[in-house]
């Protein structure tokens, strides 16, 4: 099963700090034939992303995020991790 997976981020330029989380439409990887290599997508290390499968979810936090944005962001998507 793919995870499903949501971007937290400014929803536009001009108000950069109304946050939300984007889902992630696309997959992030591909599952081959058996004995296959997945092949897939890196997440962008400048983001935050939920990670979420079945039961759990997972707060992903990019090592080059702009420190500016590192708490607006995880406190977004903790308010969205409460609406699941």
């Amino acid at each position: 099963m793919c995870p499903r997976v949501s971007w937290v981020t400014s929803h536009q330029v001009q108000d950069p700090m109304f946050i939300v989380a984007k889902l992630i439409m696309e997959k992030l990887y591909l599952q081959g034939g058996r004995g296959s290599a997945r092949q897939g997508k890196v997440l962008d290390p400048r983001g935050m992303f939920i990670v979420m499968t079945g039961e759990r979810a997972w707060l992903w936090a990019g090592n080059k995020i702009f420190a500016g944005n590192k708490t607006a962001y995880r406190n977004a998507a903790f308010t969205h991790f409460k609406l699941l």
